[in-house]
C-alpha cells in the first residue's frame, strides 16, 4: 500500500514515481504556464480493485496535464481549459 505520487528530477526531465501499485517512469516538459507527461510507463504488477480504479484515474490524469500553479507545498495540475485535475502535496524525500 503506497501512496501514489511523482518526484520530478530537474537535471534530466524525468518523473518517476508510483500509481499507488505500480512503479511510474517517463518524462516531463515544463516551462513558466505548462506542464506536459510523455511516455509515461508503469510496472505490470496485478492491482487489487480499488487500486487498480486509482490506478487509472491517476494515470489519466498525468495523461491530461497541460499546466500548473504552486501555492505553498501544493502543486496544482491543470488542463487544458485551466480546470484543477490534481493537488498534490510536496514532502521532503531524504
Amino acid at each position: 500500500k503506497r501512496e501514489a505520487h511523482i518526484v520530478l528530477h530537474t537535471q534530466d526531465s524525468r518523473v518517476a514515481g508510483s500509481t499507488g501499485c505500480n512503479r511510474l517512469m517517463g518524462e516531463y516538459h515544463h516551462d513558466e504556464h505548462e506542464l506536459s507527461f510523455d511516455r509515461l510507463a508503469t510496472t505490470r504488477m496485478a492491482c487489487p480493485g480499488e487500486v487498480a480504479a486509482l490506478e487509472r484515474d491517476f494515470l489519466t490524469t498525468l495523461n491530461d496535464v497541460s499546466g500548473w500553479q504552486i501555492d505553498g507545498k501544493t502543486l496544482t495540475l491543470t488542463d487544458e481549459k485551466g480546470a484543477s485535475r490534481a493537488r498534490l502535496e510536496a514532502v521532503h524525500l531524504y
